[in-house]
């Protein structure tokens, strides 16, 4: 599958945003990074359903991940998902990632169920492999991976 990005905000250095365009260059998702002078990213990634599961998500995170890191070494990835508006058209109105993280912490330790969620894999990828859970609720949940 050809996918590429549009840039939608070319001019700035400490954040990234892109629309994800399929082979017809039809808008299939966006992604979007923001980095601060300590090197703390926190980055959003939205993939059309029928385009999730396919690798599209990690691509693009790594694409924002790499250009971003360039600027700023990357020392935290942070992990903010929520139960809101911006989520209304998922499964339960939240973020995958909040209830991904949610179903796991029932029977889980919650630092392990960090890394069920995509960000968390995705971090872990990138060689993040430890979390501090800042904050935790059935509406939103604040994770920071670091080295």
């Amino acid at each position: 599958m050809k996918i590429t990005y549009f840039d939608d905000n070319p001019e700035t250095k400490d954040s990234k945003s892109y629309t994800i365009l399929n082979e017809n260059v039809e808008p299939i998702g966006s992604v979007e990074g923001n980095i601060n002078k300590y090197g703390v990213l926190t980055s959003v990634v939205r993939i059309n359903l029928e385009y999730q599961q396919k690798g599209l998500g990690f691509k693009s995170f790594s694409k924002v991940f790499d250009e971003l890191n360039k600027e700023v070494e990357i020392k935290k990835i942070i992990g903010s998902w929520n139960k809101d508006e911006e989520f209304a058209d998922c499964e339960n109105g939240m973020s995958t990632n909040l209830k991904i993280f949610l179903d796991c912490i029932s029977n889980e330790k919650p630092e392990y169920c960090a890394f069920k969620t995509a960000t968390g894999k995705w971090a872990k990828k990138l060689g993040f492999n430890n979390c501090n859970i800042v904050r935790k609720s059935t509406e939103s949940a604040t994770i920071e991976f670091y080295k």
